[in-house]
């Protein structure tokens, strides 16, 4: 109870008591409905879980910012959003709770935000990708809580159906552990039916793929795959079958994954999805790559980037630039590698996929190397692994850690212990945007990886 608490936070309570005091019933109203935020909201998102009228919430908002119990701030491109602060917002839960009407508002906070991610979806797998996924990011805390809640009340469906859109915001947005927390506490519910079952078991497979844990990942396939058989959802048939073929090349069962891959591309071409597709051939490409076979691996990977030029989607271009780059410098083109590298390090940029971008920072460290610049090498090699760091890693099929491995020891036996020391410490300390300005520097003269062959072609 309030008696209890130390007199700091006595204090605080008598103050917001008092504030809260001054309010008018409808202030007071939404005041309590805006409790149920997260992180934030918008003068719209106001509008639609404080359940006030449009000319009414404007006024309402100014009155609560006038008492300083929610403050608006404005984004550099002139954007408004207000928020409570912890203690504040906490208030306002409680007093939220005991009018009873929790339920209400939790229920059209989860419905806004249900809509908002289904409104994305087909824009962050394609042109409106950054955009939305930076609108995702500013709204994270409040999707945690929607989800959260959903599972909380039991409502698996609304949670299933959150996963199946933000599974490559996750992924893109380095959430990964955070998407498998979520997904892994939707199927474990028994009372999840099997239509939106399968919608979970993909967004879980997402997660988990490139953490390691290849078993399961197989399994969660494997059942995906029956579950969405059983209620004839198609496209979650042919994500899930694909992600076994991710499943059997991270496990190197190079024919099995061809077969399931094959499989897979078959199923995308008929449901016309170029998206999937896309990320399908980058995969393919992976097995002629590890077999040495440079021409074939290529052709795949500049089919995949061909779709993605109708599709916008730069997870994909990222992964078949990447892919062609490997092949050029295992080919001994190391200016054309570097190209690939440089144009697939500026799509990871645009939507700040910072994994990916690690790995691409890693490749131009190894053509680096091959040039006998090993301070550079160093200096990148630096910098992914900073960038990893705060990510989280996530080795993906594609990856090829042993070549950097080579790459670091190489440069180290170089440079000497201090010297690579020191200039792997400089790349550490660069931020994202200073180690990609850093590789756009040192090889301004380089041609544009998608538009010039090399002289050898």
């Amino acid at each position: 109870g309030a008696r209890d608490l130390p007199q700091r936070q006595q204090t605080m309570r008598a103050t917001l008591d008092w504030s809260h005091d001054l309010l008018h019933e409808p202030e007071k109203e939404i005041f309590r409905r805006l409790s149920v935020f997260a992180g934030g909201f918008t003068l719209e998102t106001a509008e639609e879980v404080g359940a006030v009228e449009a000319e009414d919430v404007l006024v309402l908002l100014g009155n609560l910012v006038e008492q300083s119990l929610v403050v608006v701030e404005t984004s550099p491109e002139g954007r408004t959003r207000y928020r409570m602060l912890e203690p504040v917002r906490q208030y306002a839960l409680e007093r939220l709770r005991e009018s009873g009407e929790v339920y209400e508002a939790r229920r059209r906070h989860v419905r806004y935000y249900l809509a908002l991610v289904e409104q994305a979806e087909p824009h962050i797998k394609g042109l409106g990708q950054a955009e939305w996924l930076d609108r995702l990011e500013t709204e994270n805390d409040n999707l945690r809580a929607a989800i959260g809640w959903s599972i909380e009340t039991g409502d698996t469906q609304s949670a299933s159906r959150f996963g199946w859109v933000l599974a490559m915001y996750w992924v893109m947005r380095a959430r990964h552990s955070e998407g498998r927390m979520w997904m892994e506490q939707t199927v474990a519910r028994n009372d999840l039916p099997d239509e939106t079952r399968a919608k979970a078991l993909w967004a879980l497979a997402a997660c988990v793929y490139g953490s390691g844990d290849d078993e399961r990942l197989m399994a969660i396939s494997e059942e995906g795959v029956a579950v969405s058989r059983k209620v004839r959802d198609a496209r979650a048939e042919a994500y899930l079958f694909g992600m076994g073929g991710f499943a059997a090349l991270q496990l190197g069962d190079l024919d099995r994954a061809t077969r399931v891959l094959e499989e897979t591309l078959r199923l995308d071409r008929e449901l016309g999805d170029d998206w999937a597709a896309a990320h399908i051939l980058t995969h393919l490409a992976v097995v002629p790559l590890r077999q040495g076979d440079f021409p074939r691996a290529a052709a795949y990977a500049e089919e995949a980037l061909e779709l993605t030029d109708r599709t916008g989607d730069r997870l994909a271009a990222n992964i078949a630039l990447y892919l062609l780059a490997q092949t050029a410098l295992a080919s001994g083109e190391h200016e054309q590698a570097h190209g690939y590298f440089r144009d697939a390090l500026a799509l990871t940029f645009e939507v700040s996929d910072k994994t990916n971008a690690a790995y691409c920072l890693q490749g131009i460290a190894a053509v680096s190397e091959a040039q006998d610049e090993p301070r550079r090498a160093a200096r990148l090699l630096g910098a992914a692994e900073a960038l990893l760091e705060a990510a989280g890693t996530h080795l993906y099929a594609q990856m090829d850690h042993e070549l950097y491995l080579r790459v670091a020891d190489s440069a180290r036996e170089q440079l000497g212990e201090r010297a690579w020391t020191a200039a792997r410490q400089e790349g550490r300390a660069m931020s994202f945007e200073e180690a990609v300005a850093y590789v756009q520097e040192s090889k301004e003269a380089l041609p544009n990886a998608r538009t010039e062959k090399p002289a050898s072609e």
